[in-house]
């Protein structure tokens, strides 16, 4: 066959073989195009169940810290082993957060404290006394002399009770949670620690607490109003304080400033009625408070506040009526001496200026021979209630203090007092549920608390253990307790760091 000839046979045949050639591409690129949607469907269903699965993960996460965080601030944990939760360093939240799958999420939260960060505030003294008389003629003046009739609950006394001569409990029961050491003793007294009542007692003497500094000006007293302010200073007018509040029957409420208080006077300052809170006030308004807790107690010395009343010459105070008192005093700036509220001046301040206030004299000190007798603190309860708490140590070692508790089971020394002698009358009717004196022991008391939290989350897990792997957060809280102590839902929170973990 010629090549004319097999062109003209090629053309005879037609275009039936091309047809499905085309047909085959087509397939083929249809084909490729629907595997390639799939596949690229699948991934992105793939990435949307895990990142579901994250975002159900981080917000176990971070649902678990907000529970944490609020477990926290209802309680009063402050660093103690163990107690960070009730169930201790550790929180397990089995099932805790809805199912992003099929089941449920657990979540482990771990509590530690950051001990580079927290402020704990030490307060008290080791060496001081719970009550602590130096009065050494008992001929002359009985150092302790208590007397609580009937059955009932009798004194409390929480921490050392101490006495350079006798101790005498006339009825009743004298309870120490410590140690009483005294060259004698009468009546019926319980120490848990031990009791040295003899000649073989050791000698008792003035911790000698160094005087306040010397005064740079006049106290000051405002106006007539509902709630009357009183400046730290020197007062040398008796008038003036008791006319404070005689003459001002508007005032309900009588707060004494962040200082030191100069009672250079002699004679009797009553307090009869109203609320009176020395130091930093906390919400203090003209509405009479509830006592106490109304003022900032001694805390870390590096914070300022605190109010301290220094006793010169012959004055005296007299809590008496339906007055209710508290004074907390300023921190101590050495940790080996406690805070001071009430303080007997033993060497005159500022001698020769207008600003003298005189070293404790008359009859505030005497105690023998001929002349009048007089007590630097009294109380008087015939037919009254009154209150007062003096959240300080009260040093008076030349003077004597007189509590007549007939009436009022609420006068009560936080850190112990230092006297010449005491004289405390309590009867059957009366019932002590709080000591009326406490130690100045060493506590600590926590500024502010620091803790991490490691959340843990075991995705679709029953239950959830502690796994480097499941560490999904990390959280720095501070809890912030301005009183010193932590109140329970009062508590500050701040968030200091808040890491995501990978």
């Amino acid at each position: 066959m010629t090549l004319r000839q097999r062109f003209r046979a090629a053309r005879d045949s037609g275009d039936s073989g091309a047809a499905l050639v085309i047909a085959l591409i087509f397939i083929t690129v249809v084909a490729v195009t629907i595997a390639s949607v799939l596949a690229y469907a699948d991934a992105n269903i793939r990435a949307t169940v895990a990142l579901r699965r994250q975002a159900s993960t981080a917000a176990a996460a971070e649902a678990a810290a907000q529970v944490a965080i609020n477990a926290l601030r209802k309680g009063e944990y402050i660093g103690d082993t163990g107690q960070c939760f009730d169930a201790g360093t550790r929180w397990t939240l089995d099932n805790f957060h809805p199912a992003a799958g099929t089941k449920s999420d657990s979540v482990v939260v771990d509590c530690q404290l950051d001990t580079t960060t927290s402020q704990r505030y030490v307060t008290g003294n080791p060496s001081s006394w719970a009550l602590l008389a130096l009065q050494d003629n008992s001929a002359a003046e009985t150092a302790i002399d208590i007397k609580a009739n009937g059955s009932g609950q009798g004194v409390n006394v929480a921490g050392d009770v101490g006495s350079a001569s006798n101790l005498v409990m006339d009825k009743g029961k004298l309870n120490v949670t410590g140690k009483v050491e005294a060259k004698s003793c009468s009546g019926t007294i319980v120490a848990t620690v031990s009791k040295v009542c003899g000649p073989s007692a050791p000698a008792q003497t003035d911790p000698g607490f160094a005087s306040p500094a010397t005064p740079t000006k006049a106290g000051k007293i405002s106006a007539c109003a509902a709630k009357r302010t009183f400046e730290p200073g020197v007062y040398t007018s008796l008038k003036d304080l008791n006319e404070a509040w005689s003459k001002c029957s508007a005032a309900t409420v009588f707060e004494f400033l962040p200082g030191t208080y100069y009672l250079a006077f002699n004679g009797v300052w009553e307090i009869d009625r109203a609320t009176m809170v020395a130091g930093s006030a906390t919400a203090l308004t003209a509405t009479p408070p509830a006592i106490p807790s109304n003022c900032v107690k001694p805390a870390s010395p590096s914070t300022p506040y605190g109010a301290q009343f220094v006793f010169g010459g012959e004055a005296q105070l007299k809590v008496t009526g339906t007055a209710r008192v508290e004074i907390c005093a300023p921190p101590s700036a050495d940790s080996n001496k406690p805070a001071i509220a009430l303080y007997g001046l033993r060497s005159t301040l500022a001698p020769g200026t207008p600003l003298e206030v005189p070293a404790q004299t008359g009859c505030v000190t005497r105690f023998s021979g001929s002349g009048t007798r007089c007590s630097v603190i009294l109380t008087d309860n015939h037919s009254t209630n009154v209150v007062f708490y003096f959240q300080g140590h009260v040093y008076m070692p030349q003077a004597k203090v007189d509590l007549d508790l007939r009436k009022s089971s609420d006068q009560y020394f936080s850190r112990g007092l230092t006297v010449r002698s005491l004289s405390l009358f309590s009867p059957a009717s009366a019932t002590l549920p709080t000591p009326l004196s406490s130690g100045a022991i060493v506590e600590e008391v926590p500024g502010r608390t620091v803790v991490l939290l490691n959340i843990y989350v075991c995705p679709e897990k029953a239950t959830c253990a502690v796994d480097p792997k499941a560490l999904r957060l990390r959280v720095k809280v501070g809890l912030d307790d301005p009183d010193g102590e932590p109140v329970a839902g009062k508590r500050g929170v701040t968030i200091y760091s808040w890491s995501v973990q990978r």
